[in-house]
């Protein structure tokens, strides 16, 4: 069921920082900033118009680029098909490939994060917001686990009960990345993939 209401703290945030510079830039990459204020001490309110969107399904791209940011962020996000299998395809997982590019000649680091509530239990209503929330006892666990394109790293998002899961609303969320130790470029438009992120969810 779709909810017509944000959740401030699931975004994606960018830090960059020149090499030299004594100020590094931090951004949440939403143009918006959550009407109660809450996570204020998070710099919202991404420049309107400072980005392009495109889309062709089941993928999208969004391209971030500011006189500010010392890097131009893509991301190309999707949710995987696959071919004569509806069950799997069905399930709500959401792929993100990030890549950064410098336009300059002097290096940048760049890290990206990509923050989530525990949302387990908040759609067990069929109102259009979260009144009904369900998030007592939730809880989170650290997993690390060996894959064909190194060690992948995440967090599931789960709850106590005594049993198996009886309710739609009641399952688990994890987000995952491969682990990385970065990428250094400092030549001119050089690009790199500093992140790929998996999110899931069982609900």
């Amino acid at each position: 069921m779709h909810k017509y209401e944000s959740v401030p703290a699931n975004q994606f945030s960018v830090f960059a920082r020149r090499e030299g510079d004594s100020t590094a830039y931090a951004q949440v990459l939403a143009t918006d900033a959550p009407t109660n204020h809450a996570l204020s001490a998070w710099k919202w309110n991404y420049p309107v118009g400072h980005g392009e969107y495109a889309a062709l399904y089941p993928k999208s791209w969004f391209h971030y680029k500011t006189a500010e940011m010392p890097v131009e962020l893509t991301v190309e996000q999707f949710s995987p098909i696959l071919p004569n299998n509806y069950k799997e395809t069905s399930y709500p997982i959401a792929i993100y490939n990030w890549t950064a590019v410098n336009p300059g000649t002097t290096e940048v680091t760049v890290s990206l994060m990509f923050s989530w509530t525990n949302m387990v239990g908040w759609f067990r209503g069929t109102g259009r917001d979260f009144s009904q929330a369900n998030n007592l006892q939730n809880m989170n666990s650290v997993r690390t686990e060996q894959v064909s394109g190194g060690v992948m790293k995440g967090i599931v998002f789960d709850r106590l009960r005594k049993g198996a899961v009886q309710e739609d609303w009641d399952g688990q969320f994890a987000i995952a990345a491969i682990e990385s130790l970065g990428c250094r470029s400092a030549m001119s438009r050089r690009s790199c993939r500093p992140a790929t992120v998996l999110m899931s969810g069982s609900i």
